[in-house]
């Protein structure tokens, strides 16, 4: 006599949130979910997670509060919020959404792949292999391919770079397939950084990419080739002085996650702190800045 095997159980959780607001609430569900799943309509963005139901989601709900808590304070538009959870049986959903990511092609050299999936590299492309529970950092949101784009331009071999804001560790994953020879993936978020450190080992780069738990450029000795950091508008602003004291003469500084509109207020912080920018590209309602030391700042540095 057969037995049937128990209905698998889920929880689904399902936040509502403004698009400059979304990816500082996103991190804090890739470091927990097995999937996030991100539809946007106007200036709305609705991220999706599914939860083992063995896990404590509840906690869970209460740290993404806790993080949109903390975007309001620092003065992040958070827009009218929603946090939802409930209990789902196992549905062709798991399918369903793992067929709704492809090979997705960064110009000019880099590719993101999920493991699943089979792929030719073009001649001279470069190629990241993500787990297809890494929705939200698999090159899928514009301000991680603004980012990964402006690295295809700027990581050479032998670059050192500092990643700040890792995330799930994608950034830092394509400098170590472009050729870099150290990268310093730096997240805040200690359940983040465990997502990073997976990855990395993953895809082989353990040996190039070193993950820390910290707050910004502070804590890193030494200067960097390239600094990128997919983070909010506010926080680009206040990272721009450091950026400065840690960058290379000739060395570029990557900033995405700038929402159309406050790069006003990012370029007035940037180009106070000695900074001076280079190109500025617009995907949606993001912009992707590239910044270069200024030589009298160099000089009075």
């Amino acid at each position: 006599m057969s037995v049937e095997a128990p209905e698998k159980m889920w929880a689904k959780v399902t936040v509502e949130v403004s698009a400059e607001a979304a990816e500082g609430v996103a991190d804090v569900l890739l470091a927990a979910a097995g999937g996030i799943e991100e539809r946007r309509r106007d200036c709305r963005v609705r991220l999706v997670a599914y939860l083992p139901a063995d896990r404590d989601a509840e906690g869970d709900v209460q740290r993404i509060r806790g993080r949109l808590e903390a975007l309001r304070a620092a003065g992040i538009d958070v827009g009218r919020t929603s946090v939802t959870l409930r209990r789902v049986r196992s549905e062709p959903w798991e399918e369903a959404w793992k067929a709704g990511f492809d090979v997705i092609r960064i110009p000019p050299r880099l590719a993101i792949k999920p493991t699943w999936k089979e792929y030719v590299p073009q001649p001279g492309e470069v190629v990241v292999e993500l787990d297809p529970g890494m929705a939200f950092g698999t090159g899928s949101h514009a301000t991680t391919r603004g980012c990964l784009a402006a690295l295809g331009r700027a990581v050479s071999s032998g670059s050192a770079v500092f990643d700040i804001g890792a995330g799930s560790g994608i950034l830092s994953i394509a400098a170590a397939r472009l050729g870099a020879r150290r990268v310093v993936a730096v997240e805040i978020d200690e359940s983040a950084g465990r997502v990073a450190r997976r990855n990395v080992v993953a895809n082989g780069v353990e040996d190039t990419v070193v993950v820390i738990c910290a707050d910004g450029l502070r804590c890193l000795c030494g200067r960097a080739d390239v600094i990128v950091a997919n983070l909010t508008s506010d926080h680009i602003a206040r990272l721009a002085r450091d950026v400065v004291a840690h960058l290379e003469p000739g060395g570029v500084f990557i900033a995405s996650g700038v929402a159309a509109g406050h790069e006003a207020a990012v370029r007035a912080a940037a180009e106070g702190a000695g900074l001076g920018l280079r190109e500025a590209v617009q995907e949606e309602e993001w912009v992707t800045m590239v910044w270069e030391v200024r030589g009298d700042a160099t000089a009075a540095g």
